[in-house]
């Protein structure tokens, strides 16, 4: 059970209902990871303007949800991991890809490797000894400018992992069918 009432457009403050009902129409439903928000309008539109800012940036859509169920995996974010894997398979990614990320294994495509190496870096050492990703993320041909899309990736997906699982955020009923634990990186890892 999560520690926050999670809000709809209706309970949540004054102040953050606009901005709750334009994510809801946006992407067709309201995720609790913003819906627990709803009672602290600052920062709902904070995590909503740092998301824009990801979406707006440099990486391509299927790239950025390699750096957020990088970093999920990485944090064991049970319910970012499942809301990733539901936004990364409707973008059309392979499930061979998809089922790799899951299990913290490398990516075939030495470039998303890299990527997936860099991000999961950043938050394993909080910027520091990232110098061989960093190193590899360039010569796989990703830019300074990317390097920064990245980092504000890594930020926005710390975040998310920290609110839902310090609030013990239940899945949504669209993320439910691509559930994720832990263990299922340990078991992967053990049976390799």
């Amino acid at each position: 059970m999560t520690r926050h009432v999670i809000h709809t457009a209706d309970t949540a403050a004054e102040d953050a209902r606009k901005t709750l009902i334009a994510v809801e129409d946006k992407i067709g439903f309201l995720p609790n990871v913003l819906a627990v928000l709803g009672n602290a309008p600052n920062v709902l539109k904070a995590l909503v303007a740092m998301n824009t800012q990801f979406t707006d940036g440099r990486l391509t859509p299927i790239e950025r949800e390699i750096v957020q169920l990088a970093v999920s995996v990485h944090n064991s974010c049970s319910y970012c991991v499942a809301g990733h894997t539901a936004f990364a398979t409707e973008l059309g990614m392979l499930e061979g890809e998809i089922a790799a990320l899951r299990a913290n294994r490398p990516l075939p495509d030495p470039r998303q490797e890299a990527l997936r190496r860099f991000a999961r870096a950043l938050a394993a050492g909080k910027g520091h000894a990232a110098d061989t990703e960093y190193d590899d993320f360039l010569k796989a041909g990703y830019t300074a400018e990317q390097v920064l899309d990245v980092i504000l990736g890594v930020s926005v997906k710390i975040f998310t992992n920290t609110l839902a699982i310090l609030l013990e955020l239940p899945a949504d009923d669209s993320f439910k069918p691509y559930a994720w634990s832990p263990e299922a990186v340990i078991r992967a890892a053990t049976a390799a």
